[in-house]
């Protein structure tokens, strides 16, 4: 019975220890507050492939505000100095402000969520996590940076020699895709190509090793041939008609696209190409 009662008063003692302690402990401090403002981020078709961009601000508040810069804040991208903005935003306004993507840092992948940082007129700056939405097209735009920032950084890839040809009985460019080895020993392998909605991009031949093992320098013959749209509005409406993309793998690892744009000389004949196309057809 001594044990039994040792044994109770015991777990009493402990019982009254944790209620005091309950009781005794600092209150719970009150929530941060709100953010006056929801963010999103867009890139219109047009801008794909660039560092251009728009962040989307919707004024939560019900005072008008003017913003005066605005940029992102997140390890992804190095921060940059404020980019400007003169746009005034009424109680429950949207507006869509400019902004530039910077080289993204890619040494680790950023577990934080992506924000921008808003600064007003008056001096004062607000920090915005970014929507759903928003932050998984900042990410999935960052990791197509990095992954050709990465290859590049691999090898250099260039379009070099255009020559105009007959391809199918139309008229036609020929150039070299060419490899120029920089921080590999892997082997540079042509996986596929892509064109644009009014040019076609082929290898010319069966080779498909941009680069060999053992070489420096290295290249694959490439055709561009018109796909024959000549309507008005396709002519007019094409914003990306010199776009050109290729996927390369090194070593046979994963395939890594890559735009490749044509300087402007080279546009210019392809211009040429485009038009004797659609006049003779």
């Amino acid at each position: 019975m001594r044990h039994m009662f040792a044994a109770r008063s015991a777990l009493v003692a402990a019982l009254c220890v944790i209620v005091v302690g309950c009781e005794n402990s600092p209150p719970v401090g009150d929530p941060p507050p709100e953010s006056p403002w929801a963010a999103g981020f867009e890139q219109d078709r047009p801008d794909q492939d660039t560092p251009y961009a728009d962040v989307r601000l919707t004024n939560l508040g019900r005072t008008e505000v003017t913003v005066e810069g605005v940029r992102l804040r997140w390890s992804g991208y190095p921060e940059r100095r404020w980019q400007p903005a003169d746009m005034t935003y009424g109680g429950g306004h949207t507006h869509r402000l400019d902004i530039r993507l910077p080289r993204p840092a890619c040494d680790d992948n950023p577990a934080e969520p992506p924000g921008v940082q808003v600064r007003l007129v008056d001096g004062s700056t607000a920090t915005v996590e970014l929507d759903a939405p928003g932050a998984k097209l900042l990410r999935l735009i960052w990791d197509r940076q990095c992954g050709e920032q990465r290859l590049l950084d691999a090898v250099g890839v260039d379009f070099e020699g255009w020559q105009e040809v007959r391809q199918g009985g139309g008229p036609a460019m020929r150039v070299h895709l060419t490899g120029e080895r920089r921080d590999t020993d892997a082997e540079v392998t042509l996986t596929e190509t892509r064109g644009s909605v009014l040019l076609d991009l082929e290898p010319a031949g069966r080779d498909r090793v941009l680069l060999s093992r053992s070489a420096a320098r290295g290249r694959i013959p490439v055709v561009v041939t018109p796909i024959g749209r000549c309507e008005a509005h396709a002519l007019a409406d094409s914003s990306h008609t010199f776009d050109f993309r290729v996927w390369l793998s090194l070593d046979g690892g994963p395939e890594q696209s890559l735009v490749m744009r044509p300087d402007t000389r080279a546009r210019l004949r392809l211009e040429k190409v485009i038009t004797d196309d659609c006049d003779t057809g």
